[in-house]
């Protein structure tokens, strides 16, 4: 038991590494030296960190609940922590890229080029449009999550953040640039790394059915839809947009909170 429970947390501390900037704690650390996580074992480890943060903060906005907070102000702390996370988590990388994802768009890209050529150094986000188009999602994941909490679905954030890290697990076992994958799976394994996913989107549906349901759906379309192009297409996946297939995950399981449970 003990050797698995070992086996799992070097699974996390692998994949923290690749999705937090926050350095991963020393001491948890410690207990991984001389060990090597399996692919599945990372796989799991992307679900992990992002339920993990999700928990945290919907026993953020229990707490909150419970507290003699006015009713305003408990939503706007709420909301800024959960920002705070999202974005906090890779320094704004993904807010960058998605900038410069846009900036492509409206440029005449194509929606791949756009996704692939995304680049956070690229300088879109510090233009004029680039800034307006940060602010702008910015106060819509603010405005997002504070209804959430005033609805009473502060544990909606599970399902973004869950939902965000597994769509990141995704990309990142599909080819990079090199021809092999960021995440090396077993084929065994490529059906095994969803079991996780779909446990707590089980416990997603039994408590938000409707947009439980909805957003696997639609989250699932889209992500096997961009699979199967990039796969026909044969087109690398770079890290830039793994962390940007996240953040657009992020964002489409909001906006899914806010239509079917609100």
């Amino acid at each position: 038991m003990r050797k698995r429970a070992i086996d799992c947390l070097c699974g996390v501390a692998a994949a923290w590494e690749m999705l937090v900037d926050v350095p991963f704690p020393e001491k948890l650390r410690g207990l991984c030296r001389g060990r090597r996580p399996s692919g599945l074992g990372i796989a799991a480890g992307f679900v992990l960190v992002g339920l993990l943060a999700g928990i945290i903060l919907a026993l953020a906005g229990w707490i909150l609940n419970l507290s003699r907070v006015n009713r305003y102000a408990a939503s706007g702390i709420f909301a800024l922590a959960a920002v705070a996370v999202c974005n906090g988590k890779d320094s704004f990388r993904g807010l960058k890229l998605l900038v410069s994802a846009l900036s492509g768009l409206f440029s005449g890209r194509t929606w791949r080029d756009s996704l692939t050529g995304a680049s956070a150094d690229d300088g879109s986000f510090d233009k004029t449009g680039g800034c307006i188009a940060a602010l702008t999602v910015l106060g819509a994941e603010l405005f997002s999550f504070a209804l959430l909490f005033g609805g009473g679905a502060s544990l909606w954030s599970v399902a973004v953040l869950t939902g965000g890290c597994t769509a990141q697990m995704f990309f990142a076992a599909l080819p990079g640039a090199n021809g092999s994958p960021y995440l090396a799976l077993l084929p065994a394994d490529r059906r095994k790394m969803w079991i996780l996913p779909a446990l707590v989107t089980l416990w997603m549906i039994l408590r938000f059915p409707v947009a439980g349901i909805a957003s696997s759906v639609i989250a699932g379309g889209l992500c096997a839809f961009i699979h199967r192009d990039f796969t026909l297409t044969k087109t690398p996946i770079a890290p830039d947009a793994i962390t940007l297939a996240g953040k657009l995950a992020e964002l489409v399981l909001l906006l899914c909170g806010l239509l079917f449970i609100l």
